[in-house]
């Protein structure tokens, strides 16, 4: 008789469990990029010399285009270096302002590092003015380093 109630239960909470599903993964998309964005990074490149022991310097260059067919103001472009172990050594961050429609810009940002190996492929961030309170940010990573 319990093996029957059992059997019941499970039953139950598979059903439960299947028909949550698509409520848990619709609340899962939300907290992801909302979506495409104006801006799109279209290529990276990474220029970097050693100096000394232990000390790096380099340059990257980005490559922004704007592929809508408005005006987006407040772009800014922040770039987080890493070591080869995966710890942030700094953050670099340049204001490009606007960038008008269909228009490609291109971003230089330079770091002297002293005590620290030349860092890894870094993280790009890429913030806008999308409408709201605060700027959207979003990932940069470029389909070309």
């Amino acid at each position: 008789m319990t093996a029957v109630w059992f059997r019941r239960g499970l039953m139950a909470l598979t059903v439960l469990c299947l028909a949550l599903a698509p409520v848990w993964a619709r609340d899962e998309g939300k907290k992801e990029d909302p979506g495409p964005h104006p801006i799109r990074v279209l290529k990276a490149k990474i220029d970097t010399a050693r100096r000394g022991v232990g000390s790096s310097r380099g340059s990257i260059t980005i490559w922004l285009h704007n592929s809508a067919e408005v005006i987006v103001d407040g772009v800014k472009v922040e770039v987080e270096l890493y070591t080869p172990q995966g710890r942030l050594i700094d953050t670099l961050s340049e204001e490009v302002g606007e960038i008008d429609p269909g228009t490609k810009k291109w971003v230089d940002l330079d770091w002297d590092l002293a005590g620290e190996e030349v860092p890894m492929k870094p993280k790009i961030w890429v913030y806008y003015n999308g409408g709201g309170t605060k700027p959207t940010k979003f990932v940069g990573e470029p389909p070309v380093w």
